[in-house]
């Protein structure tokens, strides 16, 4: 393809006014020179403008005027922008197909290069989106991070085998677009204010995976042993109820402008304060239920920025621990009781239910949670005693020792026959979607679940193959009356 330098300079130009159009105070873009046909920063460009600046895109020479940036893209040169630590904008790259659906509406929108992709620009609203957070399908870009602007060309070189592999792999439409290779406007509108809850669900799913990753790092600074250990086997969601992870709403414990700046982890185990940037374990959430000290207090930062003030203070597990028992969530232990209990039988079928979920139905049939495969599966007497024995030796054989297993284990698994689930949802792998409400949360042992469906939902509304299927039945004309 031929490079068409008005339609870059006419891009560009639409691209300028629809960001520059409604900005935040003192806003003034970070534009600087690329190299031509790539998407490398060019420190030949900027060495011409300011000999001093070493090259670099980051020094301060090497930003770009409106007038500049449109007499180095008739130079040949490609043109960055850069969302800067101090400044508002927050850049938003999908790079994959697949979840273009996801595309954030209304807020001033690039198609990028491969015709494949968008690029979304948005103003921050309260912090809590202005992150940089990589992931397969693309990138935000908020902190000292930059795309080509609206008006770069790259093309593809097909003799190179890294950008041919690339290229092959774009759909149809997109390696029949006469604009590939160029970066145009998508959307002709100002960007629009946004928070951590309005960007796309595949960054939001990753940076909440990487936030309860940090948090449950950050809680192993807590104590979990000697008497207030019972406080640790609690979950959150043993107090405020089990919220899927994907939901928010207002907090339990302190007030709420937007009722949304509140969430679970995926197990329930930690919550989350969207107003504060903190994670909370059972002990930090009942200090803070108990008003021994507030939310900001007892919680532990997001993403590494300090440390709980409770963290090796033992009045604070005093207070979870006598809060814990006030609610009835855990019963004060007398030491000499509860030592005896490692002893019996019953002890003994209570920690392996802990560590491997049975439960023993009434028509006399063991279940046991397969955690790989997030279902519930028949075993029957046999099955059970083997696997003790292959992990402890012990005695299974005599039919005292294999009585006195069994009849332990069924008394205790009647006492943990899961919940059944409701008549709306669908198990697909591992996550549970509920058709009524659109929430989502993780497979565990607690719901009844036998034959979950052996694959993830892409998010993608598309069904090709079914539609293939009701074309060959009906012809394309009907396949919307069957869908």
């Amino acid at each position: 393809m031929v490079e068409n330098i008005n339609l870059r300079i006419k891009e560009f130009e639409k691209f300028y006014y629809f960001l520059m159009k409604s900005t935040p105070k003192d806003y003034i873009p970070w534009f600087f020179p690329c190299k031509p046909n790539g998407k490398d920063p060019s420190p030949e460009a900027i060495l011409k403008i300011d000999s001093q600046s070493k090259g670099s895109w980051h020094h301060e020479s090497a930003r770009l005027t409106k007038e500049q940036c449109i007499e180095h893209i008739k130079k040949g040169y490609n043109v960055g922008l850069s969302a800067r630590k101090g400044d508002p904008l927050i850049i938003v790259d999908i790079d994959d197909s697949e979840f273009l659906y996801q595309t954030i509406k209304d807020t001033l929108t690039v198609t990028s290069r491969k015709r494949a992709g968008t690029h979304s620009f948005c103003w921050d609203k309260d912090g809590t989106a202005k992150i940089n957070l990589p992931i397969d399908s693309g990138e935000i870009r908020s902190d000292n991070q930059y795309v080509l602007a609206c008006g770069s060309y790259v093309p593809f070189n097909l003799n190179n085998e890294k950008e041919k592999k690339t290229y092959d792999k774009l759909p149809k439409e997109a390696r029949e677009d006469k604009q590939i290779g160029y970066y145009t406007v998508r959307e002709n509108v100002s960007p629009k204010e946004i928070t951590f809850n309005e960007i796309p669900e595949i960054f939001k799913e990753k940076q909440l995976e990487n936030i309860e990753v940090e948090a449950k790092i950050k809680n192993r600074e807590f104590d979990t042993k000697g008497k207030y250990s019972e406080l640790f086997k609690l979950k959150v969601s043993d107090i405020v109820g089990l919220i899927p992870a994907n939901k928010r709403q207002g907090h339990p414990l302190h007030e709420s402008d937007t009722d949304a700046n509140f969430s679970l982890s995926k197990d329930g185990s930690i919550a989350h304060c969207w107003r504060h940037l903190v994670s909370l374990n059972v002990v930090q959430y009942l200090c803070v239920q108990a008003k021994y000290k507030s939310c900001v207090d007892c919680g532990t930062p997001h993403k590494g920025r300090g440390i709980s003030k409770i963290k090796g203070d033992k009045k604070a597990y005093k207070i979870a621990y006598e809060e814990a028992i006030k609610l009835g969530l855990i019963k004060e232990i007398d030491s000499i009781t509860e030592a005896s209990k490692i002893f019996t039988l019953e002890f003994q079928a209570e920690v392996f239910n802990k560590i491997q979920p049975i439960f023993y139905d009434k028509a006399g049939l063991f279940w046991l949670w397969d955690n790989n495969l997030k279902k519930w599966e028949i075993v029957d007497d046999v099955d059970i005693l083997n696997m003790i024995y292959k992990s402890t030796g012990k005695d299974v054989i005599t039919s005292k020792a294999r009585t006195e297993t069994l009849n332990a284990l069924k008394q205790m698994g009647r006492l943990n026959i899961p919940k059944p689930i409701k008549k709306t949802w669908i198990q697909f792998k591992d996550m549970i979607y509920d058709l009524d409400s659109g929430d989502k949360f993780e497979a565990t042992p607690e719901y009844f679940v036998t034959n979950p469906i052996p694959h993830k939902i892409s998010g993608d509304p598309r069904t090709p193959k079914i539609d293939e299927i009701f074309e060959e039945w009906v012809g394309k004309k009907y396949v919307r009356t069957l869908k």
